[in-house]
């Protein structure tokens, strides 16, 4: 009996100054966000879902990973995403992304994105397209017969690999198509019926594979 009581004073006790100092009695603290987390966030007549790529201190990010929503008046998409009071950057957009999306109108990216994921599905873009500074991969048909696209197509400095397909059919592109000494390789069908364009092709010396029909009816 007298251990009982013993033990009961004690956690009576150790309460008492848990209570005191602040911090959670019976440990309902937030969890903390961990990679792979998925979150929605709601938009005009459908929503979002995101998820958490890196969630250091110094640096928290998310990719965008579908969003199910109708947009008629062009599409801009944020540079953040707030998850339980916390901001991250988003960096990336996730394959077949607007797949379930209505939309039509310009398209504005996040300024700090770095991956444009396969078949992103951004067919009712219309207007010039400005790839963000910080990109580095375009994914296969990413960008596949968006033909509302239209003036000249600037590749960042950064961008390592332009995946197959990405511009097939973009055929409302004007000007010089250059390809920046970043880039190594372009995949197949790359370019291929982006007919439009009035300048001059550009491919650096650091470019050392091109995939078939790349540039077929380039012109």
């Amino acid at each position: 009996m007298r251990n009982k009581m013993a033990k009961r004073s004690i956690a009576v006790i150790l309460s008492l100054v848990l209570a005191l100092s602040g911090l959670p009695v019976f440990g309902n603290v937030e969890a903390k966000a961990a990679v792979g987390d998925t979150f929605t966030v709601d938009g005009k007549a459908g929503y979002a879902e995101y998820k958490i790529l890196k969630d250091d201190p110094e640096e928290k990010k998310a990719e965008l990973s579908m969003m199910e929503d109708i947009l008629t008046d062009g599409i801009n998409l944020p540079d953040t995403v707030n998850y339980n009071g916390i901001e991250y950057v988003i960096t990336e957009i996730g394959g077949q992304a607007f797949l379930t999306s209505v939309f039509a109108g310009t398209l504005h990216l996040p300024s700090n994105l770095e991956v444009i994921g396969d078949e992103s599905c951004f067919y009712g873009a219309t207007g010039n397209l400005n790839l963000p500074d910080t990109l580095k991969i375009i994914g296969s048909w990413a960008f596949f017969r968006c033909t509302g696209l239209t003036g000249e197509l600037k590749i960042p400095d950064n961008v390592t690999k332009i995946e197959g397909h990405a511009f097939q059919d973009c055929s409302g592109f004007t000007g010089d198509l250059k390809i920046p000494d970043s880039v190594t390789s372009i995949s197949v069908s790359t370019f291929e019926n982006c007919s439009g364009f009035t300048g001059d092709l550009k491919i650096p010396d650091s470019v050392t594979l091109i995939g078939d029909r790349a540039f077929v009816n380039c012109s």
